[in-house]
Parts: structure tokens; sequence; C-alpha cells
């Protein structure tokens, strides 16, 4: 299914990186957002234990911190997809100063 269409941007300041696209694409009336949020770093959840992947490896915070979703579904025109697929290639080079 086109239930979900998302990625990851890895390496430093990923959480920075990730928060100005989302703005660049905003700007530009492209809905995106970050992934969800782990439940180990929601406040709820904040006293827990949590086991992390392995030591000093958390994975689904690196996903979250970097993690973008993008509008997809089964509804959007060739057109549509084009446009959200450019603006992100546009957004990561001019935006962030990384090579799409």
């Amino acid at each position: 299914t086109r239930w979900l269409s998302a990625f990851v941007l890895a390496g430093d300041n990923a959480e920075v990186r990730r928060d100005a696209l989302l703005g660049f694409l905003e700007r530009h009336n492209v809905e995106a957002r970050p992934v969800w949020k782990p439940m180990h770093l929601q406040p709820l959840y904040a006293d827990s234990r949590y086991f992390p992947h392995a030591p000093g490896r958390d994975v689904s915070r690196a996903l979250f911190e970097g993690g973008v979703c993008l509008p997809s579904g089964s509804n959007m025109s060739a057109a549509q997809r084009q446009r959200v697929c450019e603006l992100v290639l546009r957004g990561l080079e001019l935006k962030l100063g990384v090579a799409a």
C-alpha cells in the first residue's frame, strides 16, 4: 500500500536539518511531519525503563530525530508526487546545504 512514505536524514544535527526541511516544505504547502516520537521519549513514560538496542545505541531516537514522513496515498496524482519529490530535493540542496 501507499500508506506511508518516510525517510531518515542521517549524520550530525539530523533533528535541526529535519526541522529545516519540514519548515521549507510547509512554506510550499506540502504537509510533512516528523516520524512518530518513540514511547520512551514521551513525557508520560519518562520514568519507565527503556531497553536500547545495544548500550549507547538508541535506534528509535535516531529514527525520530532524522525521520520525515511525506504526504502519500493512492489519491495523489503523478504531478503531486513529482512536486513533493522536487521540493524535497530542493529543500535538501538549498536549505540544508546537502547535495541530494
